[in-house]
C-alpha cells in the first residue's frame, strides 16, 4: 500500500546487532563489496546486451558513473564498484552493446560516487571526483571525448568529496555541483558551477542541508535543475529547485519516500524527471517505485514491468534508445547483504523493458 508519503513494497529487511556497522559503512562510502547477480532476478524482462569487444557486460558493479554523449553517440559508463573494488574500465552503450574502451589509455584512476555529466561548450564529459579504491576521497577533474580521457590541471577546484550531485544546467548554461560526502562522514552544500573548464563556487542566499548521494537532473522542461533526496545525517525526501544562481525548497502534495542514491535524470521524451530506487534506510527498505516529476508535482507511475530494487544505479537518458537507460546497482538479500547488479533496463513509452 502507498500513503500519503509515497512509500511502495520492495525488498524490506529486518534490522541484526551486525547490520548497523554494515549500513554505516554504505552510509560512508556508497561503494558496495558483494556478490553478483544478473537481470534474471528481474520482475520483468530486462534489456539483453549484445555481447560486446570481450564478449561481456560490466561485471556487476555499484555506484558507477554514467552519461549519455550526445556528439559521439553513445552512453558512458566508468568503472564503480564490483566485488574486487572499485575499477576504471570505460565502456560505451551503443545499439543494444556494452563495448569495453580497451584501447583507452591514460584513464582516470579507479573510483565510485563520481560527479559525471556532458558539458556542451566543451563537446564533451566531464567526470569529478568520487572515492578511490583505497578510500581516498578524490576532487580531480577529468574529461572524455572521442575515446580520449583528459585530466585537467585547475587552480581552484571543489574540495574531495563521494556522491556528489552533478548536472548539465541548461537555463544557466554551465554545470552543476552540488554537496558530496567528506572524510569521517561528514557532509556538504557548498554549490559550484563548470564555465568553460573552470570551477566557480556559486553563494546562493539559500541551499539544502548538506548531504550526499541525492539525485539530480536538469528539467528543461520547467526550466530547472531538480534536487531530490539523500543522506545528510538523516535521510531525505524534500524537493529543490536551482535556476539563476538560486535554491528553492518545493513544497508538494506528495512525494516518493526518503531515498538515498536514487537513479534521476530528465526524459524529454514523458517531459518530466524520472526517479527510480534508492534506498530508504529510515524505513529499512529499498522501494523499487518510478515516479515523474513535473510541473512542481510529483506522481508514482505504474509501469506493468518493474526492475529488482536497487540503489546507486547508473543512470541517464539515451535518445539512441528513446528512453531512460539503467544498468546496475546493489540490491538487499536477507539482512543488509549487499549484492551489485549488472542487469541492463529501459524506461520507454511508461514502462520497463
Amino acid at each position: 500500500m502507498r500513503g500519503r508519503s509515497g512509500k511502495s513494497a520492495g525488498s524490506r529487511l529486518v534490522r541484526t546487532a551486525g547490520a548497523a556497522g554494515t549500513l554505516a559503512l554504505l552510509l560512508l562510502t556508497g561503494l558496495v563489496s558483494a556478490g553478483a547477480v544478473t537481470g534474471s532476478a528481474s520482475r520483468g524482462p530486462a534489456v539483453s546486451p549484445q555481447a560486446g569487444g570481450n564478449g561481456t557486460a560490466p561485471a556487476p558493479q555499484v555506484s558507477s558513473p554514467m552519461a549519455f554523449d550526445p556528439v559521439d553517440g553513445y552512453a558512458v559508463l566508468l568503472g564503480g564498484s564490483t566485488a574486487s573494488g572499485p575499477q576504471n574500465v570505460t565502456w560505451t552503450y551503443a545499439n543494444g552493446t556494452w563495448t569495453p574502451q580497451t584501447a583507452v589509455v591514460h584513464t582516470p584512476p579507479a573510483r565510485g560516487a563520481a560527479g559525471f555529466a556532458f558539458d556542451p561548450r566543451l563537446h564533451a564529459l566531464v567526470l569529478f571526483g568520487g572515492i578511490a579504491t583505497n578510500g581516498t576521497f578524490l576532487n580531480d577533474t577529468w574529461t572524455y571525448a572521442h575515446g580520449v580521457w583528459t585530466e585537467l590541471a585547475l587552480p581552484v577546484a571543489p574540495s574531495p568529496r563521494s556522491g556528489p550531485s552533478m548536472v548539465w544546467d541548461s537555463e544557466d548554461g554551465y554545470l552543476l555541483l552540488f554537496g558530496g560526502g567528506t572524510p569521517g562522514s561528514s557532509t556538504l552544500n557548498d554549490t559550484w558551477k563548470f564555465v568553460h573548464g573552470h570551477w566557480v563556487p556559486v553563494t546562493p542566499r539559500n541551499s539544502p542541508p548538506a548531504r550526499r548521494a541525492a539525485g539530480i537532473a536538469d528539467d528543461t522542461g520547467d526550466g530547472y535543475v531538480v534536487l531530490f533526496g539523500g543522506y545528510g545525517g538523516p535521510d531525505y525526501n524534500d524537493t529543490w529547485t536551482y535556476s539563476h544562481g538560486h535554491w528553492k525548497k518545493v513544497h508538494t502534495a506528495i512525494a516518493p519516500s526518503i531515498r538515498v542514491a536514487p537513479g534521476v535524470t530528465y526524459d524529454p521524451a514523458a517531459h518530466a524527471v524520472i526517479l527510480f530506487g534508492g534506498r530508504d534506510d529510515n524505513a529499512l527498505v529499498l522501494p523499487n517505485a518510478t515516479w515523474s516529476f513535473r510541473a512542481g508535482n510529483w506522481t508514482e507511475r505504474s509501469p506493468t514491468t518493474v526492475p529488482p530494487a536497487r540503489y546507486f544505479p547508473s543512470f541517464t537518458y539515451d535518445p539512441k534508445v528513446r528512453g531512460v537507460l539503467m544498468f546496475g546497482g546493489a540490491t538487499w538479500v536477507g539482512a543488509f547483504n549487499a549484492v551489485n547488479l549488472n542487469d541492463t533496463w529501459v524506461f520507454h513509452g511508461g514502462n520497463w523493458s
